[in-house]
């Protein structure tokens, strides 16, 4: 398995962050980056969630903390079949634990992502 390819099948890019964390560490420690992604994989598909309930969780987990991470999480939901009803009820549950800032963002992302996909980008 290329270390490139999870990402671009499931977001269709690699995230910058994810990105530099590769080129930082084949060069440093690529016996380290071969653990994390292996842990990555085994948590993100256990096989005791769908895929789409995963981004899902995922994006909710970093919309909570205001993660820019959780917009990419949107994007693979989207690619995975969520609804917008879906991801705005997500994004409700971000408000009930973390609150209306928290939500604001998560609806910021969902929002800019609904343009850019009517705007066929």
């Amino acid at each position: 398995m290329r270390i490139k390819e999870p990402y671009e099948n499931l977001f269709g890019f690699v995230p910058e962050l994810t990105e530099k964390r590769h080129q930082f560490s084949t060069e440093v420690m690529p016996e380290i980056l071969e653990i994390h992604e292996l842990f990555r994989e085994k948590s993100m598909h256990s096989g005791e969630l769908d895929e789409k309930t995963g981004q899902m969780i995922l994006f909710a987990l970093l919309a909570s903390h205001m993660r820019e991470g959780a917009q990419v999480h949107a994007i693979s939901s989207r690619r995975l079949g969520a609804t917008w009803k879906e991801l705005h009820a997500v994004a409700n549950l971000v408000f009930l634990f973390s609150g209306l800032s928290a939500m604001n963002f998560a609806i910021r992302i969902l929002f800019d992502l609904k343009s850019k996909e009517e705007a066929g980008l």
